[in-house]
C-alpha cells in the first residue's frame, strides 16, 4: 500500500514538472508573439511617419506653385488694366492720329492686340500629390477637392481661355500679314516716323481693326475673369495648408486678400454716389463697409459683395468679376473709386464718411 501512494506521488510530481515547462514554452512564445507585433506595430508608425512627412513635403511644394501662380495672375490683372485702357481707346475712337504717331507699336500702341499674356498653371506639385495620396494618411484627403478645383475645374477652363486668345492673335496677325503691303514695316518697328496712309486708316478707322479689338478684347476678359477667380482660391489654400501643416502664413503682400492698413480705412469707407448716365439704379448709391477685414460693397437693397485686395488701390469684386479702382486721397471726404465692367467705367464719389 506505501509502495502505490509513493508511486502516486512520483506520478504527481513528474506531471507538475511537465506542466511547469509546457507553462514556460507557453510563455515564451507569447513574449516572441507579442515582440514580433510591437515590431510590426512600430515599422507602421515610422511608414506612417515618412508617409506623413512626405506629405507635408508635397504640400509645401504645391505652396510654393501656388506662389508663383498667385504672382503670374496678379500680373494678368496689371496687363489687364492697360489693354481695357487702349481698346476701349480705339472702340470709342479716342485713339487719334497723334497717339498713333507716338506709339506705333508696342504696349501702349497699336501693337496691344498682337500680343498675348497667358496664364500657365504650375502643376507638378499638384500632379505628385494626387499620385502619392493613396498612400498617405487620411488626413490628407481633405485637401484633394480645393485642389482638383484649381487645376481641373478652372484650370481646364484656363486652357481653353489660354489657346482662345492665341488663337485670335495669330489670326489677326495673319490677316495683316496676308492683307496689308506695310506689315513689315509695322512689325518691325524699324522706322517709327514711317508715313503710311494706308496704315493710319487702318488703325484708325477701320471696322476690321475695331472688330479685332473688341474680339481680343473678350478673349482677355474671359482669361483675366478666371484668372481672378484662380487667385482668390489659391490665396485661400494656400492658407489652408499653411494651417494644415501648423505653420504661420508669410507677410507677403500677394496673399492679402483684406485690407492691409487698418489705420487707413477711413480712406476707404463711407457713402458713395455716382450719377453715371449709364449706370444701374441699384448702384446710384453704395457703402463700403469694413466686414472680418474685408471691404464690402452693399447697395440700396443691401446687397454685399466682397471687395478682394489686389493692391491698396485695386480690389477684385469675386462673383460680379469686376475690378474698383480707388482713387485715394490725402483728405480722405475726397475719397473716388471706379467700378469697371466689361462695358463701362462707373465713377462714385463719396458723399458721406
Amino acid at each position: 500500500m506505501i509502495k502505490f501512494f509513493r508511486n502516486i506521488r512520483k506520478s504527481l510530481l513528474k506531471e507538475d514538472k511537465t506542466s511547469k515547462y509546457l507553462k514556460y514554452a507557453i510563455g515564451e512564445i507569447v513574449l516572441v508573439v507579442i515582440g514580433i507585433l510591437i515590431a510590426l506595430q512600430v515599422n507602421n508608425w515610422n511608414n506612417e511617419r515618412q508617409l506623413n512627412k512626405e506629405g507635408q513635403n508635397l504640400l509645401t511644394n504645391i505652396q510654393k506653385d501656388l506662389l508663383t501662380d498667385i504672382n503670374r495672375a496678379s500680373e494678368i490683372l496689371d496687363f489687364y488694366l492697360v489693354k481695357d485702357s487702349l481698346s476701349k481707346m480705339v472702340l470709342t475712337d479716342q485713339f487719334i492720329h497723334q497717339n498713333y504717331r507716338k506709339f506705333i507699336s508696342g504696349e501702349q500702341g497699336t501693337y496691344f492686340a498682337y500680343w498675348y499674356d497667358d496664364f500657365i498653371l504650375n502643376e507638378q506639385s499638384y500632379q505628385k500629390f494626387k499620385d502619392a495620396l493613396k498612400d498617405l494618411d487620411h488626413q490628407f484627403d481633405v485637401l484633394q477637392e480645393p485642389l482638383d478645383e484649381l487645376h481641373i475645374t478652372l484650370g481646364n477652363n484656363i486652357k481653353v481661355y489660354n489657346q482662345r486668345i492665341r488663337t485670335t492673335v495669330y489670326q489677326n496677325i495673319d490677316y495683316l500679314a496676308t492683307n496689308k503691303s506695310w506689315y513689315y514695316q509695322w512689325s518691325s518697328n524699324y522706322d517709327e516716323a514711317v508715313e503710311v496712309n494706308d496704315m493710319y486708316a487702318f488703325f484708325l478707322n477701320d471696322p476690321i481693326y475695331k472688330n479685332q479689338v473688341a474680339r481680343y478684347t473678350n478673349d482677355y476678359l474671359n482669361l483675366y475673369r478666371d484668372a481672378q477667380t484662380y487667385r482668390i482660391k489659391a490665396i485661400e489654400l494656400y492658407i489652408t495648408i499653411a494651417e494644415f501643416l501648423n505653420k504661420p502664413v508669410p507677410d507677403n503682400e500677394l496673399l492679402k486678400l483684406k485690407v492691409s492698413n487698418k489705420g487707413g480705412l477711413a480712406h476707404y469707407l463711407g457713402e458713395y454716389q455716382s450719377s453715371h448716365e449709364s449706370n444701374n439704379s441699384k448702384l446710384h448709391n453704395v457703402t463700403i463697409k469694413s466686414e472680418d477685414g474685408y471691404l464690402v460693397m452693399k447697395d440700396i437693397n443691401n446687397k454685399s459683395k466682397i471687395l478682394y485686395r489686389h493692391s491698396d488701390s485695386l480690389f477684385f469684386m469675386f462673383k460680379a468679376n469686376e475690378i474698383v479702382k480707388f482713387h485715394l486721397n490725402n483728405d480722405t471726404k475726397k475719397t473716388t473709386f471706379t467700378i469697371i465692367t466689361k462695358e463701362k467705367r462707373i465713377p462714385f464719389n463719396k458723399v458721406k464718411p
